[in-house]
């Protein structure tokens, strides 16, 4: 027997066996699970926690684990709570129509995980402020210099009015810890940079 032969040969009988699988698994199915008459559709027997079966439904004290991305952060935060009592009792198609940002992960009745995407700063980092350039000028920063930041508000500073050493020191970024601390440092640069 040539080997195109054999290759068709082969071919036959791995075609006749997946065919036989396939019955045999239809067959046991149908014959050995029978559907019951007054059951609708297959669903709730395929699936037993299905909606509408009951077992699907948010119960008091569930878990609410919310898993936070912040794409300007580039950070992950996890949250975790318990449920709102107005939720309890909702199916995840339910509880998919009241969530006004992010995605079911996962679903059972005492534990739902929710990914979202937010554009913005994690609180981590939105709660820090620093000094740096934009556009030519001093700005004021949210976030942490070179890591996560977005400018805040843009000052009237011109930067290349300010001593070098000013201006190096912009560039890294100068940390601010309070209000006070920031219009004291603003006002300095303010000063060098429009002295006469």
């Amino acid at each position: 027997m040539n080997s195109r032969r054999r290759f068709q040969a082969l071919l036959l009988v791995g075609l006749v066996l997946a065919l036989a699988s396939f019955a045999i698994t239809y067959f046991s199915f149908v014959y050995l699970h029978p559907v019951e008459k007054s059951e609708p559709k297959l669903l709730p027997r395929l699936f037993p926690f299905s909606e509408g079966s009951g077992e699907d439904l948010t119960r008091s004290g569930a878990v609410v684990v919310r898993k936070v991305f912040y794409a300007k952060s580039k950070l992950e935060v996890e949250e975790r709570g318990t449920l709102p009592t107005e939720l309890v009792g909702l199916t995840r198609a339910e509880l998919a129509i009241h969530l006004k940002n992010g995605i079911i992960e996962r679903f059972t009745p005492s534990e739902i995980v929710i990914r979202e995407v937010r554009n913005e700063l994690a609180p981590l980092h939105a709660s820090r402020r620093f000094l740096g350039i934009d556009g030519g000028y001093v700005a004021v920063f949210r976030g942490v210099p070179g890591l996560a930041y977005e400018v805040a508000e843009t000052t009237d500073i011109p930067v290349n009015m300010l001593p070098p050493q000013e201006v190096s020191d912009l560039q890294k970024g100068i940390t601010v810890y309070n209000d006070k601390n920031l219009m004291e440092v603003l006002m300095s640069l303010s000063s060098l940079a429009f002295a006469d």
